[in-house]
């Protein structure tokens, strides 16, 4: 590029908003210390179909009379060296310039996407709890189950807002007073509360007397 190099210019950058491309995320081993295999599997045939068309678009714009008569406009038209092979201005040639020339655009999401039980897939449930861990929630940008065509910065601050919402709720309703406390009823029994612990689990169906369950306590599944 040296022959436009210091030269004033443009650049027209189609950018793929809501790519069809699903990459994986695998451990490696049981080690919290090893890093995840990762493949972000980018560029599949339907992603590649539609960043020739961008790149199409980007074209005809810049060769529109408002750019080249008032700016005396023109399109670098240097063949790229890896895709010589190819007829310049092709399907082929744009398919190739695409897989040499593209690159990831910072906003990375979906990597812990929150979905249903039934999708083996999906890592948190809609409360952002990580199935099958306790006292675990992940709050950010991975837990969407797509990319949202947008900047990320919105999404992820209203996924902030309301994952630190339902945790705080969680931990309002655990928040029990143990003074002003001494039995609850249930059902099949009743549960004796002693002072000393913070939270506890409290299931409809104990059976304990609180005669002899002086300072007993089982956790409150909120």
């Amino acid at each position: 590029m040296g022959e436009i190099l210091g030269r004033e210019g443009f650049c027209i950058r189609p950018i793929l908003g809501l790519p069809k491309s699903r990459g994986i995320i695998m451990l490696k081993l049981t080690n919290v210390h090893n890093h995840p295999y990762i493949d972000p599997q980018l560029l599949l045939h339907p992603d590649v179909k539609a960043l020739v068309k961008g790149i199409k678009v980007a074209l005809e714009v810049g060769n529109t009379s408002a750019f080249i008569n008032n700016f005396g406009a023109e399109f670098y038209d240097k063949p790229l060296p890896g895709c010589t092979a190819e007829m310049y201005g092709s399907d082929c040639y744009w398919v190739c310039y695409v897989r040499h020339m593209s690159t990831t655009f910072y906003h990375l999401t979906g990597g812990c996407k929150m979905t249903t039980a039934s999708d083996s897939y999906g890592v948190v449930d809609h409360t952002l709890r990580v199935r099958e861990a306790g006292g675990l929630r992940v709050v950010d940008a991975s837990i969407t189950p797509f990319i949202t065509n947008v900047n990320t910065n919105a999404p992820i601050i209203m996924i902030a807002e309301k994952g630190s919402d339902m945790a705080k709720q969680k931990w309002k309703r655990a928040a029990v007073s143990w003074h002003q406390l001494t039995y609850l009823s249930f059902p099949h029994g009743f549960v004796y509360l002693s002072s000393g612990h913070p939270h506890c689990n409290i299931y409809s169906d104990c059976q304990i007397n609180p005669e002899d369950a002086h300072d007993r306590c089982v956790d409150f599944n909120l």
